[in-house]
């Protein structure tokens, strides 16, 4: 009898105590909720956030964020806040192809891209601002390609030296040394865009052989002018011509002028004419250019003419009989160094 009454005893403390425990995990809660910056507090009987979000019927998607976890204890006698981050929809066109997407919230665009980058094992690029936290229908458009290194061999290309060499004659050159291209490793990203366009951008270069550079020697040296003779006199001159000549006199015949007259017996340089002044056109030949014309001597530039352009001269003579007797013809005349 009094072990069947030690039986009932122990029952009936066991059940007071399960009993307690139940009516201690009913006790209210409290709980703060800021859903998408939105606040609201409630009380609740769940012990978990999951629980407690399941009771309220807030239904959490895929991309949302839920702080604390879902198995978070939710502690009486303290206020529980629970922060929802939700997910935001965007249009997502990647090399002209548009989709709709729900992603994470309070990502930034750069954020975003290297995860899907990850997912796809492909690259992007983004002309926009990466810092950029993705916001509600947002639009995201991207382009994109691929990279790869590439490692290639190049020449260097050699450079020529030029020295100037006084025992040469101006115009004449001597190559003294060879050159030799040299040869550099380059490293380079070869980017492949979607669209089929293809850049190279050099990573490093390393030298593997210097190049040898090219050395002439160039002449300076003025070479020698050549020598007229005439009569066992000789002259250096610096060019030769052939040119149309013809003959003037200070007459009428000529100048439309008269003795007596303005200007009678006057050269465009101001000289008075005499034997061995000659008209030249001065964009050939420079007035003052002293000459020697073949069958009528030593000559200077002096005199200009409405008929003397280009290669013509005429040759100044006293007498008309005499220009007359010249005539036309094709004569040479050389210009004479400076004495």
């Amino acid at each position: 009898m009094r072990k069947c009454f030690k039986g009932v005893l122990l029952a009936v403390v066991f059940l007071t105590v399960m009993s307690g425990a139940a009516v201690a995990a009913s006790k209210p809660r409290d709980v703060t909720v800021t859903d998408n910056g939105v606040k609201q507090n409630y009380i609740t009987r769940a012990e978990t956030v999951g629980e407690f979000l399941k009771e309220s019927g807030v239904t959490i998607g895929e991309n949302d964020a839920v702080t604390p976890s879902l198995n978070e204890e939710i502690i009486e006698n303290y206020v529980t806040d629970i922060k929802i981050v939700r997910g935001v929809d965007i249009e997502l066109i990647i090399d002209g192809k548009s989709e709709k997407r729900n992603i994470p919230g309070l990502i930034s665009v750069g954020a975003f891209i290297a995860g899907l980058e990850k997912q796809t094992d492909k690259n992007y690029k983004y002309d926009g601002d990466l810092t950029e936290i993705v916001k509600n229908d947002r639009k995201i458009t991207l382009t994109g390609f691929t990279q790869s290194k590439i490692v290639k061999k190049e020449e260097i290309p050699f450079s020529t030296t030029f020295n100037a060499d006084d025992s040469l004659e101006r115009g004449k050159i001597v190559v003294e040394k060879e050159g030799e291209p040299g040869l550099k490793e380059v490293v380079a990203m070869v980017t492949k865009w979607s669209s089929g366009a293809t850049e190279t951008s050099v990573l490093k270069e390393s030298s593997i052989k210097a190049p040898v550079n090219r050395v002439i020697r160039q002449g300076v040296k003025d070479a020698p002018s050549p020598v007229l003779t005439v009569k066992d006199s000789e002259m250096q001159y610096v060019k030769r011509y052939i040119m149309n000549a013809s003959a003037y006199t200070a007459g009428y015949e000529s100048t439309g002028k008269n003795p007596g007259d303005p200007g009678y017996g006057v050269t465009a340089s101001g000289m008075l004419v005499k034997k061995g002044v000659v008209a030249v056109d001065p964009a050939v030949i420079p007035l003052g250019t002293k000459l020697y014309v073949e069958g009528y001597g030593y000559a200077v530039a002096a005199d200009t003419g409405g008929s003397i352009k280009g290669e013509k001269i005429d040759l100044y003579y006293e007498n008309l009989s005499d220009a007359i007797k010249f005539g036309r013809r094709q004569i040479e005349v050389y210009v004479l160094t400076e004495q």
